[in-house]
């Protein structure tokens, strides 16, 4: 709202026409500075595309892209709601410039991770791919998940920032350990 109330509205949104309600439109991007004209009591620039629903979500993830750099667990939620509202995968990775085993990667991560845990820690935007995947991995075990749903509320772990948050989550839990025990079996001639 500052910036545009200092500077006026520098990037039009961009927005497709309606599906079914002639004369209105949906905004594809520039959520923000819409709500921050309407705020300001100012008409907003905008550019009109005709767009398919994937073209639309398409310029929604690569705007976002562009804008931001989201973390790994923020394009994964995304990449989820995309999935639930019926996009074909090929969308989703186009949208959001990802390659397949990147998307099946972040899919697998957000589906086991509860929300509940994925809200407390926050994007995390220090946490790479690799620390999701292996908390997920710890998460497996319903012990551990019962020990991160304790802690993502406690004052301490709110009490940091993101990243942090994530840290002493993961910390907090050790990965199972195999304790089978392994003997030597020597042939006649002595190889092991």
């Amino acid at each position: 709202v500052e910036a545009i109330r200092e500077h006026g509205q520098q990037v039009p949104i961009l927005v497709r026409p309606h599906p079914t309600e002639a004369g209105r439109y949906q905004v594809a991007y520039g959520h923000s500075r819409l709500r921050a004209a309407i705020e300001l009591k100012r008409t907003v620039r905008a550019a009109v595309r005709t767009l398919t629903d994937d073209e639309l979500v398409i310029a929604q993830g690569q705007e976002n892209n562009e804008r931001q750099d989201l973390s790994f667990i923020e394009k994964s939620r995304f990449a989820r709601r995309l999935e639930e509202r019926g996009f074909r995968r090929d969308t989703i990775m186009t949208a959001l410039s990802v390659y397949k085993s990147d998307l099946s990667n972040m899919l697998s991560v957000i589906s086991r991770i509860s929300e509940e845990i994925i809200e407390a820690i926050g994007p995390a935007p220090g946490v790479g791919r690799r620390g999701w995947i292996d908390l997920a991995e710890r998460l497996s075990d319903s012990t551990m998940a019962a020990t991160v749903r304790a802690l993502v509320s406690s004052a301490e772990i709110q009490a940091v920032d993101s990243d942090q948050r994530f840290r002493r989550i993961y910390a907090s839990i050790k990965p199972r350990t195999d304790r089978t025990r392994f003997e030597s079996w020597t042939t006649p001639e002595g190889a092991k």
